[in-house]
Formats: structure tokens, C-alpha cells, sequence
């Protein structure tokens, strides 16, 4: 099964572009949902929502997301092996690096506090598309009306987030970039295009 991460800053695109894929291919592709949103909506204080932001939280909030990440993964491709389901393609919202970058240790620090090895991380999936923030392209669009829990209140905020995701998974061999300037559609069309060859 092809693993795809579908990563990057806030209001990029994401949720949108997984959701019609899903659609048009409903027996070929699996999206697993995003373990730090869930996490957020029922479980876990939110920043902004009820409680300030802090260092502290985001260090015990790391710790929550990344091993439930990693259980997540492979209970959801066992599953879909067990059910001998004809999904193709695996589309992952936010590899476990991910995490390193709302880590206040950075990735060195994410590393060695969840005892992770960066090249095998990085061969958990073979391919990584990054969708850039639209505060890049359009600060005055940025804002929540996607996703409740994001904790970015600001589009400066969003683009040091987005720098330092695309950082990081620019080290993997097939790391894909999707520039928010072009606009969802293209970018649709053109990450359609990217993983057409793995759903046949």
C-alpha cells in the first residue's frame, strides 16, 4: 500500500484536497484522520479556547500526539490489510514528524525524546506533499473557518509553522511542494496527477 503525507502550515488546503480525493476514489484511497485535531475537538485543552498557549503545553501535547500517531498508522493499515479492503493509496494527515515542528526542542529534541530515528522516519511513508500555507499567499484569507482547532491565531504565526514543517520533510526523497499562489483547483489537479500512477 502507497503511503502518502499530506503535510504543511495551517489553511493550506489539506482537509479539502483529501476529502475530494476520497470521494472520487471511495475504494481506492484511505484518509487517516488528523490524530492532533481529534485530539484537540474532545480530549485535550485548547489554546485560545481554554487555556493560553505555552510552552508547556506544547511539550505535553507532543507527547500525547506522537505515540498516538504512530499506534494509529499501523492499526489503520492492519485493518484495511485484514478486511482485504482494494484501497491503493494510504493518504496520512501529518506524518510524525510533523510533530517536530511544534516541538519546543525542535527536531534534534523530537528525536531523541521519542527515541526515533529521522531516516527511518522518513521511510514510513514514499511520499510527502507539502501544502503551503495560504498566509503566504494571501494573509487576509487566513483564518479558522476550516478547522476550529487550529491554535495559529495569526498569519505571521502560520508561515514560521509552515517554514519549519517544510524543513523538515524536505529531507525525504520524495517530497512533493504545492504553492498556495496557484489555488486549490491546481492544486487539486495537480496532486491528483502525483499519485495517479500508485492507484491503478
Amino acid at each position: 500500500m502507497f503511503k502518502v503525507v499530506f503535510d504543511g502550515g495551517p489553511h493550506a488546503g489539506k482537509t479539502t484536497v483529501s476529502k475530494r480525493l476520497q470521494a472520487k476514489y471511495p475504494s481506492l484511497i484511505f484518509v487517516t484522520p488528523e490524530v492532533a485535531s481529534c485530539l484537540t475537538e474532545k480530549l485535550i485543552p485548547l489554546p485560545g479556547r481554554d487555556l493560553d498557549l505555552s510552552q508547556d503545553w506544547l511539550f505535553h501535547f507532543q507527547t500525547t500526539v506522537t505515540p498516538t500517531q504512530i499506534a494509529m498508522e499501523k492499526m489503520w493499515q492492519s485493518a484495511l490489510e485484514q478486511r482485504n479492503t482494494k484501497t491503493k493509496l494510504m493518504i496520512i494527515d501529518r506524518g510524525i514528524l510533523s510533530g517536530a515542528a511544534y516541538f519546543p526542542d525542535g527536531l534534534d529534541g523530537f528525536l531523541n525524546h521519542f527515541d526515533l530515528d529521522l531516516e527511518e522516519s522518513l521511510a514510513r511513508y514514499d511520499m510527502i506533499i507539502h501544502f503551503e500555507t495560504l498566509a503566504k499567499s494571501q494573509p487576509e484569507l487566513f483564518g479558522k473557518t476550516d478547522n476550529e482547532q487550529r491554535y495559529e491565531n495569526h498569519p505571521q504565526e502560520a508561515v514560521e509553522r509552515d517554514d519549519k514543517i517544510k524543513n523538515i520533510w524536505a529531507n525525504h526523497p520524495n517530497w512533493k511542494f504545492m504553492p498556495s499562489s496557484i489555488g486549490i483547483e491546481n492544486i487539486f489537479d495537480n496532486v491528483e496527477k502525483l499519485i495517479q500512477p500508485y492507484l491503478s
